[in-house]
């Protein structure tokens, strides 16, 4: 975290490129791939409304049977709730998505706040931090075998540093 910070804070330039350079990318292929879903979850929407009336229609005039009318509304009504449920999250993961593209800048200011960290305290955690994922061993039991530990920081994801000590933006 201190190598993080360090970094954000005294080169900021790079630490935005390298951010936005892996971050843009991922989340604009993720971004692209929601609003196609989106796009389709929508039309088909527009399409269940249209065959709710024509299905409503055909039963009043008798051109289909009341038990079958019954099965099709029932379908089609919950694939149209199923969908009033999806859409709403999917729009919300857009705006993260899109936001995310643009909070390289927060973390930015935020570091430069805090240049000297003596001490992991749990303000630092909760301004800094949004969640730490720690994997399975490759060897249970092991007290050698290493572990790896992903620290997610807020708004730029996971950051990791390789072996030449380079900062680099993980999944």
């Amino acid at each position: 975290m201190r190598r993080t910070l360090w970094f954000a804070a005294s080169r900021e330039r790079e630490f935005a490129e390298i951010i936005n350079r892996k971050n843009s990318a991922e989340a604009r292929r993720e971004i692209r791939k929601n609003k196609l879903e989106l796009d389709t979850m929508r039309r088909r929407e527009n399409e269940l409304t249209s065959l709710f009336k024509r299905l409503y229609e055909y039963n009043v005039f008798n051109r289909i049977p009341d038990k079958q009318f019954r099965i099709l509304s029932t379908g089609y009504t919950e694939e149209q709730r199923g969908l009033k449920e999806r859409i709403p999250k999917t729009e919300t993961e857009i705006e993260r998505l899109e936001a995310l593209v643009t909070n390289v800048n927060r973390f930015i200011e935020r570091a430069k706040r805090y240049t000297e960290i003596n001490e992991l305290t749990p303000e630092l955690l909760r301004t800094f931090i949004s969640k730490v994922v720690v994997h399975e061993r490759a060897e249970k039991y092991s007290r050698s075998c290493v572990q790896k530990v992903e620290i997610h920081y807020a708004h730029i994801g996971a950051m990791e540093y390789t072996g030449s000590n380079e900062l680099e933006r993980t999944g």
